[in-house]
């Protein structure tokens, strides 16, 4: 390796020493863990459970 280039090679142990996670992530974090977030699996659940529901009433729309 060409001696210029050395000098821009990163320590990527001394980056870890030295990183420090922003607050605004933590808080993020612990708000999205604490709420009750509905995700497409739920969502798709709910519509083949209403689906099956609805087919065993005869309910078809």
């Amino acid at each position: 390796m060409p001696r210029e280039k050395r000098g821009l090679m990163i320590n990527f142990q001394e980056e870890i020493k030295r990183f420090k996670p922003s607050l605004d992530v933590e808080n993020i974090e612990d708000a999205i863990a604490k709420s009750d977030l509905t995700d497409m699996n739920d969502i798709m659940m709910q519509l083949i459970q209403d689906g099956i529901a609805e087919k065993k009433q005869g309910d078809y729309r």
